[in-house]
């Protein structure tokens, strides 16, 4: 009033803004407010603007009074709950008058508008917006269907119908998110109403303490007025197993605090070998030139249409059984987590993982109620390796075809390198040790050994030669069939240890000049 403002905010947020819209004006934003400061005053001087008119027509061309409408940008979000948008999550919505109409602040972002009414809806991109005077609305659609878990129809499921595609915050897109929830009646069966228009993905929902996981999601297309049908799940067989933990492990599981998929295992594409053998200048030359080309983007589109995932709880016991699978060759992919601390949202410290391969055979009609069972597999639990610590022994084959345990290089300092020629930052890591290899290779005291993961020997032994690599090279074999990783805490690579003649890690997780720095100083007093 007289325009004096007044506004309290008790939510604990790092800091608040005041963001002032006026007819006739353009829209101003405060400086941000920390929750330290208690009473503030900021004044807000307006710059005169011009807002459009704009009318909003129902399907059927009658004025859409009371239509609300949210204008979405980087900096303002958007949500939408079946069909109605989340008022705590959508900050400023504007309503139609009784002529349907409604005032448009200027914007100075990029933006969207969503436009929900009692008989349609409109979710409209900046250059469709800027020209017009007069929006009519789309009528809502619908989609309907049943979930099934095997033959049964499913009761009591949770059931979501998502955007196929959104995008992440990047300060350039409006942020606008749908979803819908809702569950499965004694039939199996379920109904979203105030659907828009555009592809959307329908899933089944799978809880697991206080998270909701998504499966067998099927694509749906929804138009206009019109009623869509879907089934979720009722093909493939069931897959299970048990999860154990090692026999040196010293607590028992909480299943709750996890993550657990199965998702298809993507054939590498035949052009890849041959990029394999070349060297890494070659690589990026290469890679610069392909990556925007007709057959980058050929192969994103059909690696994203074939590409399935699966969602299972796993049970107080370790076991676990994901409904539905079809024919084909996933992985199985498991991720144990430590209770939050305190009690709060979210997960603890990741406490070890499974990475299992496996394939489901055709069944006759495409489905089978008899279970594909996976037996016991062990979850791979990562040692946390401090320096000071005895580094664990290995036997690894080298690429002669000899066999070489880490004991067999007492007495001397080891540089020892996990990698593979397709992690990228493995491969800018490579020119860093071949200069340590060059300088100190012929060091009596000195032994470098890199121990690759690779998916196959010949994808090692062609890189090593392209690029002239020297020194000790072993190959551990695919990241999921070795235990060596784990038993060194490496959980991402490159990950490069020293470790001195008594077999004691002196340092870790080393990287470009640092790794010079480190072999030449202990090198240096080796020496003396």
């Amino acid at each position: 009033r007289n325009g004096i403002y007044e506004v309290k905010e008790n939510e604990p947020y790092p800091g608040h803004l005041v963001r002032i819209e006026a007819p006739g004006y353009k829209s101003a934003n405060s400086r941000v407010f920390k929750d330290n400061e208690v009473n503030v005053t900021f004044d807000f001087k307006l710059e005169k603007d011009t807002w459009r008119k704009i009318t909003i027509l129902s399907p059927d061309g009658q004025p859409a009074v009371g239509a609300e409408i949210a204008v979405c940008t980087p900096s303002q979000q958007t949500m939408v709950q079946n069909g109605k948008f989340q008022r705590m999550q959508t900050p400023n919505i504007l309503t139609t008058d009784a002529k349907g109409k409604f005032s448009l602040p200027s914007q100075t972002e990029p933006y969207k508008l969503i436009i929900v009414h009692d008989t349609g809806c409109a979710n409209l991109s900046e250059d469709k917006i800027k020209s017009t005077s007069e929006i009519k609305l789309d009528a809502w659609g619908s989609v309907e269907g049943t979930i099934f878990m095997g033959a049964k129809p499913a009761d009591g499921q949770i059931v979501n119908l998502m955007e196929t595609s959104s995008s992440m915050p990047d300060g350039k897109t409006p942020r606008c998110h749908f979803y819908y929830t809702t569950n499965t009646d004694p039939k199996g069966h379920f109904v979203f109403n105030r659907v828009f228009s555009g592809q959307w993905n329908a899933a089944r929902g799978v809880r697991y303490g206080n998270s909701v996981s998504f499966t067998n999601n099927e694509r749906v297309e929804v138009k206009s007025g019109e009623t869509s049908q879907v089934k979720i799940g009722g093909t493939g067989r069931p897959v299970i197993g048990k999860i154990v933990l090692p026999e040196d492990a010293d607590f028992q599981a909480d299943w709750t605090y996890g993550h657990y998929g199965i998702s298809t295992k993507q054939k590498q594409p035949a052009i890849f070998e041959k990029v394999m053998k070349m060297s890494m200048e070659e690589r990026k030359k290469w890679y610069e030139t392909w990556k925007d080309s007709e057959e980058a983007k050929a192969l994103q589109k059909s690696q994203k249409k074939n590409w399935r995932s699966y969602s299972f709880r796993v049970n107080p016991d370790g076991t676990f059984r994901a409904e539905d699978i079809p024919a084909g060759t996933y992985t199985l992919n498991i991720s144990l987590y430590e209770p939050p601390k305190g009690g709060g949202c979210g997960y603890g410290q990741q406490i070890g993982t499974v990475n299992h391969d496996f394939t489901i055979p055709q069944m006759p009609n495409g489905r089978s109620d008899e279970p594909l069972d996976l037996g016991m597999i062990e979850l791979n639990i990562p040692k946390h390796l401090k320096t000071g610590t005895t580094a664990p022994d290995f036997e690894v084959k080298t690429l002669d075809g000899k066999t070489i345990k880490l004991s067999d290089l007492k007495g001397k300092y080891v540089l020892l390198d996990f990698w593979a020629t397709w992690c990228g930052p493995c491969v800018a890591e490579m020119p860093h040790l071949k200069e340590i290899h060059k300088k100190f290779g012929s060091d009596e005291h000195f032994v470098m050994i890199s121990l690759s993961l690779d998916n196959s020997p010949d994808d090692l032994k062609s890189f090593v030669e392209k690029n002239d690599l020297k020194w000790l090279q072993g190959y551990l074999g695919k990241w999921a069939d070795t235990k060596v990783p784990a038993n060194y805490g490496v959980n991402s690579i490159p990950s490069i240890f020293l470790i001195d003649p008594d077999g004691k890690i002196i340092e870790k997780q080393l990287r470009g000049q640092a790794i010079e720095t480190a072999v030449e100083k202990v090198l240096q007093q080796s020496n003396r």
